[in-house]
């Protein structure tokens, strides 16, 4: 229900193929749900010391079309019921 943008930081080109296998799993075993994602790779460049998290955070969020915008992060574990206390 909704629209998934994600942020994908790459160290190499051929990282970009398991991306496609990965969205490819998620699409074709959807339980016959509707999935809507949009998927921006950004490139790690020899300038890069760290990981960039604020710079993809805001490349998901720039291209996102939602009115409403729920930003997860790998440290966050939502709640079984998070959905419908949000709608509630």
């Amino acid at each position: 229900d909704g629209i998934v943008s994600v942020t994908i930081y790459l160290q190499k080109m051929m990282e970009i193929w398991e991306v496609r296998s990965v969205f490819e799993e998620i699409t074709t075993n959807n339980h016959g749900r509707n999935v809507c994602i949009q998927i921006h790779i950004v490139f790690a460049n020899d300038k890069d010391e760290y990981y960039p998290i604020n710079y993809l955070r805001n490349v998901a969020l720039r291209a996102c079309k939602c009115k409403y915008v729920f930003l997860n992060d790998i440290d966050f574990i939502p709640s079984n019921d998070l959905y419908d206390k949000l709608l509630s």
